[in-house]
C-alpha cells in the first residue's frame, strides 16, 4: 500500500516512492567488426586457400542511462553536496521532501514538482548561503 504525501502548498497528493521508469539515451555509433574471409591464392604455381582477416563497419545502438544532479544533506555534518544520480521518469506524482537539519530540530516541507519549483530558488539562496560559510 503506497503512502501518499499532501504538497504544503497547493494540496496536491503525492508519492514519496512512486513507480517510475530509468530515462535512457540512445547513443549510435559504428564499429569495426572483423571477419575470417577464406581467399585462393597462388604462390609459387600452386594454388591454395588462406585464411584472412577483414573488418566490416556496423552501426550500433547502445542505451546510456541518462544522469542527473542531486543535492544531498550529510545529516550528521550537514555538509550539503552536489550527488549523480540515473535520471528516473515517474508515472504518478512525485513528493519532493525538504529538509533542514540543525542541531536537533529539524523542518520538513513536502512539495509537488511544480510548486517545488516555485520554491526552489529561495531554498538554493540559502543552499548557497550555508555554503559560503567559511570555518574559522
Amino acid at each position: 500500500m503506497a503512502t501518499y504525501w499532501i504538497c504544503d502548498i497547493c494540496g496536491k497528493q503525492t508519492l514519496v516512492n512512486p513507480p517510475t521508469e530509468q530515462v535512457v539515451e540512445e547513443v549510435t555509433r559504428e564499429i569495426q567488426v572483423p571477419s575470417t574471409v577464406e581467399k585462393e591464392v597462388v604462390e609459387a604455381g600452386q594454388k591454395r586457400m588462406k585464411k584472412t582477416v577483414e573488418f566490416q563497419t556496423q552501426t550500433v545502438t547502445e542505451k546510456i542511462p541518462k544522469m542527473a544532479k542531486m543535492k544531498r544533506q550529510d545529516p550528521f555534518t550537514g555538509e550539503v553536496q552536489d550527488v549523480d544520480v540515473p535520471e528516473l521518469k515517474d508515472l504518478k506524482p512525485r513528493a519532493y521532501l525538504v529538509n533542514l537539519n540543525v542541531g536537533h530540530e529539524m523542518i520538513q516541507k513536502d512539495f509537488c514538482k511544480e510548486c517545488l519549483e516555485k520554491v526552489m530558488p529561495e531554498v538554493q539562496a540559502l543552499w548557497d548561503k550555508l555554503a559560503s560559510i567559511k570555518s574559522k
